[in-house]
C-alpha cells in the first residue's frame, strides 16, 4: 500500500462500549469506514484488538472493545472522523495519530504486524539488541 499524493497516514483508535463487542459492532465497523472514505480516506484497513482492562475508568466502564483504523487521508478527514466518533454514546475514547511512510501491516501492532516486526519488542528484547550491537557495556 501506498499513500496517494498528498494525503498522510493515519491511525486512529477507538475503544468501544463493552456492550458494543455483543451487539452490533459490525454495522458501526462499517459505517465508520465509509464515513473516512467519504471524507477524503483511502486504504482503510481495521485491526481488532478485543476486549481489554482500561487503566483508569472511563464513564464508569472498567473495560472496552478496541479497533484501530488505519487510513490515509488529510488533516480535515481525521477531524471528522473524532468528531463524529465523539457524538456517538457507544464510544468510550477516541485517540488518532500520524503514521511514518512505512507499509500498514509492518507497522501496527496486529498479528501481521508482528510477523512483520511491528509492534512493541517483548520485554529485554532492547537490551539484547544492544548488546548485539556492542552499544551497551556494563558498568561497574
Amino acid at each position: 500500500m501506498s499513500a496517494a499524493h498528498g494525503l498522510r497516514r493515519y491511525e486512529t483508535l477507538v475503544v468501544f462500549h463493552p456492550d458494543m463487542a455483543e451487539t452490533g459492532l459490525g454495522a458501526m465497523l462499517e459505517s465508520i469506514k465509509s464515513g473516512i472514505a467519504a471524507s477524503g480516506g483511502t486504504e482503510v484497513e481495521v485491526s481488532e484488538w478485543g476486549m481489554r482492562e482500561l487503566a483508569y475508568p472511563i464513564k464508569k466502564q472498567t473495560r472496552g472493545f478496541f479497533e484501530v483504523f488505519y487510513y490515509c487521508g488529510t488533516g480535515e478527514t481525521v477531524r471528522e472522523l473524532e468528531r463524529s466518533l465523539r457524538l456517538n454514546d457507544a464510544v468510550l475514547r477516541v485517540i488518532s495519530a500520524r503514521r511514518g511512510e512505512g507499509d500498514f501491516r509492518a507497522t501496527h501492532g496486529g498479528e501481521q504486524g508482528r510477523e512483520a516486526g511491528g509492534g512493541r519488542p517483548e520485554h529485554g528484547d532492547a537490551m539484547t539488541e544492544l548488546e548485539e550491537d556492542g552499544q551497551a557495556s556494563e558498568t561497574e
